[in-house]
């Protein structure tokens, strides 16, 4: 009977580690060879986006979309240098803005008139 307490404390504990590593962990996103990363709970950070000193709280889901927003401008540069030709770059382009954003665009058409959609937020 032993022996099943220790495996069933073992599954336990490795589920517990498994879940915690994920919620402590880093999320990242890659647009062709620019990633930007995130953290997935508030972090303290120094950005031009916090409001005063410049050191605040952010929140994961401004982070991520700051981060986004990072990696696809990025990615923007690079197509418009290549005139568009990367068709791959193009659709992931495409693909992280429809899944981030909701919006379903051209790479060009984004790149070219990036607007309201490749701003960053402010941190609270």
């Amino acid at each position: 009977m032993k022996p099943l307490y220790i495996s069933i404390f073992a599954i336990v504990a490795i589920v517990f580690l498994y879940l915690a590593g994920g919620f402590f962990s880093e999320q990242c996103v890659s647009v062709g060879k620019n990633k930007a990363c995130w953290k997935t709970i508030p972090a303290q950070v120094n950005s031009t986006l916090c409001p005063a000193n410049n050191t605040c709280i952010a929140e994961p889901y401004l982070q991520q979309h700051n981060a986004i927003v990072d990696s696809v401008v990025l990615a923007c540069a690079d197509a418009k240098k290549g005139d568009y030709a990367d068709d791959k770059l193009n659709k992931r382009i495409e693909e992280v803005i429809k899944e981030a954003f909701s919006y379903d665009m051209d790479a060009r058409q984004l790149c070219e008139q990036p607007g309201m959609i490749l701003t960053k937020r402010f941190y609270e």
